[in-house]
């Protein structure tokens, strides 16, 4: 089965895959090579695919869709990244401030819009974590 995988700028990835598994808003799903057809919407979360050689590859993705028709996944997603390109120090600062601004919004009783904008942020930010791995020093 092919699986692509695309954001607004460019084709992140594209694999001949044997498992995908996919963070979808009602809940992860995994599609294996004769899945029925499906669209459904993401929200932030990690992206597995399994080759048919049995390479992984893990990519965090923001909201978007994934559409299974045939023996072909596509996902088309708001951002995505590669685990590999994702610097965990780096988005951990980010997620705590991200953490921070949501709390100061919510005490300040912020306008929804800004508190789900931030919430939105942060939940990326917690997606991009998850895929990527602590480092072990």
């Amino acid at each position: 089965m092919k699986f692509d995988l695309v954001t607004p700028v460019k084709q992140l990835a594209s694999f001949d895959a044997e498992l995908v598994v996919v963070p979808g808003s009602e809940g992860e799903f995994g599609v294996l090579e004769n899945h029925a057809p499906l669209i459904s919407t993401l929200k932030p979360g990690k992206i597995h695919v399994r080759t048919k050689s049995g390479e992984t590859h893990d990519f965090a993705v923001a909201h978007g869709f994934a559409d299974v028709a045939g023996d072909h996944v596509t996902v088309l997603a708001e951002g995505a990244q590669a685990k590999a390109d994702i610097d965990y120090k780096a988005v951990e600062a980010e997620l705590k401030e991200a953490r921070s601004e949501v709390s100061k919004l919510y005490a300040n009783k912020a306008d929804m819009l800004d508190i789900q904008n931030a919430e939105k942020k942060q939940a990326i930010l917690e997606a991009k974590l998850l895929v990527a791995e602590k480092p072990l020093i």
